[in-house]
């Protein structure tokens, strides 16, 4: 997978073949096929990569214990400061998105990263249940709140990968706090 990322981050994502990957990692086509059957496999591995990086990314920077408010601003602050951390992986990724992996009838697009999603959506859920029934949150749909607040992080790396955002600013991270937060907090 380190492979065809470095493939794609120098030659674009419609140029990748799997003899280029092969060459990049040292191992033989035939090997690589035995790994990843096609180039779609190993773009949704690339993929599954990236959510698992992100995942224990984020439960490291968050510390436990934490009140709902401030966990939730320690959620943004990592999701960002991840970005940052794996500036060519996110890059790269967006340039898999645009190859436009085909779907199989009634399976989801990228099986692997979806039970990620749901993962760190349902721990958002969690967070957003505890801060209601402590008091600190207004009474809102968690299921909702937590996808929302992960949809707007996923919209700013797109943004973010089209020139359109900064995610380098410092303050950024707060200013998203405060937007999110505006809208649950009592």
């Amino acid at each position: 997978m380190r492979g065809a990322i470095r493939v794609v981050a120098s030659r674009g994502g419609h140029n990748l073949k799997m003899i280029d990957v092969a060459r990049a990692t040292g191992v033989g086509k035939g090997t690589l096929y035995e790994y990843f059957p096609s180039k779609n496999d190993l773009i949704i591995g690339c993929f599954e990569l990236l959510i698992s990086r992100y995942e224990a990314y984020t439960r490291q920077a968050i510390k436990s214990d934490l009140r709902p408010d401030e966990h939730l601003r320690q959620f943004i602050k990592a999701s960002l400061d991840f970005c940052k951390a794996e500036k060519e992986l996110m890059e790269v990724m967006m340039d898999f998105l645009t190859l436009g992996i085909p779907r199989k009838e009634g399976e989801p697009l990228l099986p692997g990263v979806v039970v990620g999603y749901e993962q760190v959506i349902n721990e958002l859920a969690d967070v957003m249940r505890r801060g209601t029934a402590e008091g600190l949150f207004r009474p809102v749909d968690p299921q909702i709140a937590a996808q929302s607040l992960f949809a707007l992080l996923d919209g700013l790396y797109f943004q973010a990968a089209m020139g359109l955002i900064n995610l380098e600013e410092e303050s950024l991270p707060k200013k998203l706090s405060q937007i999110f937060l505006a809208g649950v907090l009592k």
